[in-house]
């Protein structure tokens, strides 16, 4: 099973711009590559520029292989595999953003005033530290 995730960033106009991706999007997955290689504005930018998402990896890189991915690049839907409409989304702010979340994305990650926030597909927001902590231990036990 695929948990599904949407990243996004706030720009200073209030406005949002988002991707979907279909792998790893619990905190521990594509909340902790985030935080660890996606902090940075510009490649943030970079990550959105190029559309939705099947894997995120620590880095954009080149086109990558769709059947046999290198897991350290992320896979895009577009560059990778050919597909046609998977360019970002832009939302007016985050309340629109949040709720045009499908209801099968089950985390919501925003970068909003240089730090990144998460939240599960009801609206909650989560201590993105803590849930990656939390999972990290789960899977230590």
């Amino acid at each position: 099973m695929s948990t599904k995730a949407n990243i996004a960033m706030c720009y200073p106009d209030g406005s949002v711009r988002s991707v979907y991706v279909h792998w790893d999007g619990y905190p521990s997955g594509v909340g902790k590559t985030l935080l660890d290689h996606y902090s940075d504005e510009d490649k943030l930018i970079a990550l959105l520029d190029w559309g939705d998402i099947s894997s995120l990896g620590p880095e954009i890189g080149l086109r990558n292989s769709f059947e046999r991915p290198d897991p350290y690049f992320t896979v895009f839907y577009g560059r990778d595999r050919g597909e046609e409409n998977t360019s970002a989304k832009t939302h007016t702010d985050i309340d629109n953003f949040l709720n045009s979340t499908s209801p099968f994305v089950e985390y919501a990650y925003l970068y909003d005033s240089g730090k990144w926030r998460c939240f599960e597909s009801d609206g909650n927001e989560l201590d993105l530290s803590k849930e990656i902590n939390e999972e990290t231990e789960q899977v230590n036990d």
